[in-house]
């Protein structure tokens, strides 16, 4: 299964192309993430921005401010830790799913 826009939520699209920009460094940890910018780059409603923001900030991955905005969290060695299982899980059953069936 390919996860294009249409092939599920869009709040999750949004923050999986927001993981992609983490990992690929494109967003830097403590940099805030401008809602109007990040809703125009990425072609969606701000909330269904916001929505993605939520699922992020529940993962630990972004932080929210009150009147500051969301900002890209700054892992600590506790939570690299922590995530290590899942990432691992995760590249795991993306390389299942891209094998072709026997």
């Amino acid at each position: 299964m390919t996860d294009t826009r249409e092939s599920m939520p869009l709040s999750d699209w949004i923050a999986k192309r927001i993981r992609l920009m983490l990992i690929s460094g494109e967003l830097k940890p403590g940099q805030r993430i401008s809602e109007a910018a990040f809703s125009e780059h990425l072609e969606v409603s701000r909330n269904s921005l916001r929505e993605a923001f939520r699922i992020m900030t529940k993962e630990g991955l972004l932080r929210h401010e009150t009147n500051r905005g969301v900002f890209v969290q700054t892992p600590t060695m506790a939570s690299i830790m922590d995530n290590l299982p899942r990432a691992a899980h995760a590249r795991m059953r993306s390389a299942a799913q891209s094998m072709a069936p026997a």
